[in-house]
């Protein structure tokens, strides 16, 4: 959607551009650059500055920088368009494609912006799902292993369930190892435990990382 809304603006300062070569209305059947020199190089200036401002927010990826092209784009539009007009049958084609190209750049510049926002709030959420504190202790050796995800909370919780027979067994061949997994981070070995995120039930653990796997 960001690259579709950059797209528009683009389009919409092209058409704001060609507008001020096309009869602007009935009234003086002239185009904007045959009335005045001033107020066209003002339009194309400002155009061309919102337009390289989405442009370069393909580059420095920054969602900041197509706000700023948002804004200019809606000033744009409220210096092109005369609310007050009586009539606006006296504006000629030049007119409409200099309102409807500033109107697409202003469209386009908040689509952009709005997607650019959208995709830094979810990276930022899956940076903190994969932080430290995602991580819970696995209940043999003290060593550190990461939870897997629970649809229904992802919040990491504190394993509950009570330890199996098979386990017991296993704390007790670990516990001389205990302290020292705590210490180096070395992971547990592969097989059945306590699922971390509470469940009554037991997940498999490759070694390396939680499976889907689960029995109980």
């Amino acid at each position: 959607m960001k690259v579709i809304g950059i797209a528009i603006v683009v389009a919409g300062g092209v058409a704001v551009i060609v507008s001020q070569f096309l009869t602007y209305d009935s009234v003086s059947d002239n185009s904007i650059w045959q009335q005045t020199t001033r107020y066209p190089i003002i339009l194309t200036a400002v155009a061309a500055i919102a337009v390289a401002l989405a442009v370069v927010s393909l580059i420095i990826k920054r969602w900041l920088l197509l706000g700023l092209a948002a804004v200019i784009s809606a000033f744009l539009l409220g210096e092109t368009f005369p609310v007050g007009a009586v009539e606006y049958d006296a504006y000629e084609v030049g007119f409409w494609v200099l309102v409807g190209g500033a109107l697409l750049m202003t469209a386009g510049a908040v689509l952009a912006a709005a997607d650019s926002v959208n995709l830094q709030l979810k990276l930022e959420r899956r940076a903190g799902i994969g932080s430290a504190a995602h991580f819970v202790g696995h209940p043999d050796t003290g060593a550190v292993a990461p939870a897997p995800s629970d649809p229904v909370s992802p919040r990491p919780q504190e394993v509950l369930s009570e330890r199996q027979p098979a386990d017991v067994g296993r704390a007790t061949e670990h516990g001389s190892r205990a302290a020292t997994g705590a210490a180096t981070g070395d992971l547990p070995p592969a097989g059945w435990y306590p699922d971390p995120a509470g469940a009554a039930r037991e997940r498999y653990w490759s070694g390396q990382a939680w499976l889907n796997d689960v029995r109980g």
